[in-house]
């Protein structure tokens, strides 16, 4: 349970310091990194760089009719990859256990899949589910074998 959270506040730091930060010349970007992208995403296209930590780089791209989000650290290891889906496309598992859920009933603001990497070099995929009743908003996090993971509350930046 404690390491879905910290995946959860790590998955929303990333999201909110992405839109934050300012962009990057390709150039400023580490051949490394670089590389690393084109050979994980040789489709993607319009790729915007933006660095927000000292050792890590962002890139938002698009991959057919998506927009992805994708951070590397400065050595060119994938770190995680996060993109927008609809409620509809979620995998068996996630849809049952969103079905279970006590927020199920909310509306649903956005859902994310998150790919991210672990110590043992899968990747690990989770769903954020972003949900709002009232003035309240929630973010509950399902993984993609149905097991739930957490939820919090999202604060309005307001």
């Amino acid at each position: 349970m404690l390491k879905q959270f910290i995946l959860l506040v790590i998955f929303l730091s990333t999201v909110t310091l992405s839109y934050s930060q300012k962009k990057i010349k390709e150039s400023a970007v580490p051949e490394a990194v670089k590389k690393a992208f084109k050979k994980k995403y040789p489709r993607a296209t319009e790729p915007i760089w933006r660095k927000p930590a000292e050792n890590e780089y962002d890139v938002e791209y698009e991959l057919g009719p998506n927009v992805y989000y994708t951070k590397f650290s400065a050595d060119g290891k994938w770190m995680e990859t996060s993109v927008d889906v609809s409620i509809a496309v979620l995998p068996k598992p996630v849809k049952d256990q969103w079905k279970k859920n006590e927020h199920k009933d909310w509306e649903v603001l956005y859902v994310v899949k998150l790919e991210t990497a672990d110590t043992t070099t899968k990747p690990k995929v989770y769903y954020q589910i972003a949900v709002k009743k009232d003035k309240e908003m929630k973010s509950v996090l399902i993984a993609a074998d149905g097991k739930f993971s957490s939820t919090e509350v999202i604060e309005d930046d307001k």
